[in-house]
């Protein structure tokens, strides 16, 4: 069998799962779900482990989309697993799950598959086949719920995680907000430190003598005795006793 082949193959086992899914008695839902998502990932691993790869070259544009559309499939895929049966939702989440499968399958079948032959060659296709065989089988015995996780984890920091440019953006505007904010001083010792030059000190104002504090009163100066005109001591009181 060709690699080709088992891909038809699965592609018609999936949707027999669907369709197992829609008319399933209520109570059975989550064991049709399981089964549908094991073989699902199943297929997606294969597919873009081996089959892909070997197809790149001859339709890059192709294998592109189909490796977008799975990504798509699986965020569908993990919204169904995380649904109760009984949910309102659940039918509504898995017709629209059954509505991008149906969608990729049409186009790999369409544009893909038949161009294989060409692009890998009959003999490789079936060494491809076996390979892909022994690995669907092997996923198939992993926990696949695990698995879905892991292959959404790889797509969903591309997606969720802001680029480093738009980081550097943000802290620029954040050092022009503290910027503004600051006092003309404390934007003068940021210039200078950009520059390699010592910010200047400020010296105090110098204090002038109307503010400096007086530390006590200030001393009386020592009365003067009283001296005549020469600045000798006065003689009145020897002339008085002279008259007497």
């Amino acid at each position: 069998m060709k690699a080709t082949e088992l891909l038809v193959n699965q592609h018609h086992e999936v949707e027999q799962l669907f369709e197992q899914l829609e008319n399933v008695e209520e109570g059975d839902e989550k064991i049709v779900r399981e089964e549908l998502a094991r073989n699902l990932i199943g297929h997606m691993s294969i597919e873009e482990e081996m089959f892909y790869p070997a197809m790149r070259e001859a339709l890059p544009e192709y294998i592109a989309l189909a490796e977008a559309e799975h990504a798509t499939a699986r965020y569908a895929l993990a919204q169904l697993l995380a649904t109760p049966p009984g949910d309102p939702t659940f039918r509504a989440k898995a017709t629209a799950l059954d509505a991008l499968i149906r969608n990729h399958v049409a186009m790999e079948e369409k544009e893909i598959l038949p161009r294989a032959e060409t692009a890998i060659g009959s003999e490789q296709l079936q060494q491809l086949s076996r390979r892909m065989e022994g690995r669907f089988e092997q996923v198939l015995s992993l926990d696949v719920v695990g698995v879905l996780k892991q292959m959404l984890q790889r797509e969903m920091p591309a997606m969720m995680m802001p680029r480093a440019g738009a980081k550097t953006a943000t802290k620029k505007r954040a050092v022009r907000a503290t910027a503004k904010k600051a006092t003309p001083a404390k934007r003068a010792a940021t210039a200078q430190a950009k520059r390699g030059a010592p910010a200047k000190r400020t010296t105090p104002t110098k204090r002038t003598a109307s503010t400096k504090r007086t530390t006590g009163m200030k001393r009386a100066a020592p009365a003067t005795r009283q001296t005549g005109t020469a600045g000798r001591p006065s003689t009145k009181r020897g002339a008085r006793k002279r008259a007497s």
